[in-house]
């Protein structure tokens, strides 16, 4: 249940990268003050690929709708329909064969 009572406190969100300003829209939107302390000097890219976890995913989602619209609209995802929900594979290379692969379990 969102309060729309003013709030006599802030809450403090430390690093604003994609948790971090996520958190800040969910919660600004849910009428909570909030602070985002970032050490950059400005928000922007910086070249790096980025992957969310499905907990991740989803906390998105719940916090911020179309903010996870807009991750999804310009995101690269797995061009392959039958790993379409895969978020990783592991391989462990044990043996000389090469036949002890491994995939984890679910």
């Amino acid at each position: 249940m969102v309060q729309n009572s003013p709030r006599d406190y802030d809450i403090a969100i430390v690093g604003g990268g994609i948790a971090g300003a996520t958190l800040a829209v969910g919660l600004v939107r849910a009428n909570v003050p909030v602070t985002l302390y970032e050490s950059a000097k400005a928000f922007g890219e910086i070249g790096a690929g980025v992957a969310l976890a499905a907990n991740a995913a989803r906390a998105m989602e719940l916090l911020a709708p179309d903010v996870k619209r807009g991750f999804d609209r310009v995101g690269t995802f797995n061009l392959s329909t039958a790993k379409k929900n895969v978020w990783f594979d592991f391989r462990k290379g044990v043996g000389t064969q090469g036949n002890n692969a491994r995939r984890p379990r679910r």
